[in-house]
Order: structure tokens, then sequence, then C-alpha cells
């Protein structure tokens, strides 16, 4: 018995359209945790290619749900609003693939870190620490100044002190990551 040939096959798939600044709005919107269910929903729909992506990636074998996941809604409730607010930062960050690899890897691990810094007696939300972390680097993959990349986002003022001024409790967190990364423990 003849079997194929064990070289991989080339194939062409269709990629979405790439970065969008309702995607960022859409990160923003989400790190409120104001929104039920129904509203997150929305917001995520707001972006084709990235509701597209989102459920393309919940669908993988990576999460190896019993069952496919069909609706926004249905992610939702499968992961929380808190990872599919990460994943949906993942995905928008993919979108910026002529940028630098280990500038879109340091944007991940910089929300990460400010994420683990977040201290649950400071009363704010680990999501604004991860938000902080993640936006941080926005000014050098959008290649504007700080404050033209946050333009037009509905940011909650604490993330938008913590990415400006480095101020409060999340600016804190993204001043010891940035300290780290400099070698200064």
């Amino acid at each position: 018995m003849l079997f194929r040939s064990q070289r991989p096959e080339t194939f062409q798939g269709i990629r979405t359209e790439g970065f969008r600044p309702a995607t960022l709005q859409v990160l923003a919107a989400l790190q409120s945790s104001d929104y039920s269910t129904e509203e997150v929903e929305k917001l995520v729909s707001r972006d084709v290619a990235l509701v597209h992506r989102v459920l393309r990636t919940l669908n993988s074998a990576y999460y190896a749900f019993p069952s496919p996941v069909s609706s926004i809604r249905h992610g939702v409730n499968l992961l929380g609003r808190d990872n599919l607010l990460k994943l949906c930062a993942i995905l928008s960050l993919a979108a910026f693939r002529d940028r630098p690899t280990w500038l879109l890897a340091n944007t991940l691990i910089r929300a990460r870190m400010c994420e683990l810094l977040h201290d649950p007696a400071v009363g704010a939300d680990s999501g604004s620490f991860f938000m902080a972390g993640l936006l941080s680097h926005l000014d050098a993959l959008l290649g504007v100044t700080r404050e033209e990349s946050l333009q037009g986002l509905a940011l909650a003022p604490a993330v938008r002190a913590a990415v400006l001024e480095r101020a409060g409790p999340a600016g804190r967190a993204l001043l010891a990551v940035e300290a780290w990364e400099r070698g200064e423990w």
C-alpha cells in the first residue's frame, strides 16, 4: 500500500482585516465591570473581524469545548468577561503584523505582570492593571505619541492616568514592571 508523501502541503487561507480602532474601543469598554453579558456581546460584535477571530479561537483545539461556540454570548458564558477581555487583547495585538515580535511579546508580558502585581486590598480590579500594561506600548505599536494613542478611547480614569502619567496603583505596578525590564531590581 502506498501512502501520500509526508511533506507538508501549502494552502491559502483568508485572513480577516487587521487592526481597527474599533477593536481598541471594544477593549477599552470591556475593562469596565458595569457591562452585562448582552452588553459585552454588543460591544464585541461592533468589530466583525474581531468576532470572527474570537469564535475561530474559541472553537480551536486549544479550548476543546465539548460543543462548538456559536456566539459571543456563548463565549462570554464559557470564558467569563475577564478571560474574554484577555483573549480579545491578544487577538487585537496579532493584527500588528508589521511590528517587531519582541514588542508584541513584551506588551503581553507587561499586561500579565501588571495584573499579577494587583493587590486586591487596593480595591481596583485586576482588569485595569492588565489594560494599563497592555496599553503601555500602544504608542510604539501605532507609531504615535502616548496621548495620541489613547485619543478616542473611553478608558477608565485610573487606566488613563496609569498609562499617561504612571499614576495610581496601576501606574505604580507599571513602573515596577518597567524597572524590572531595565534590570533595576
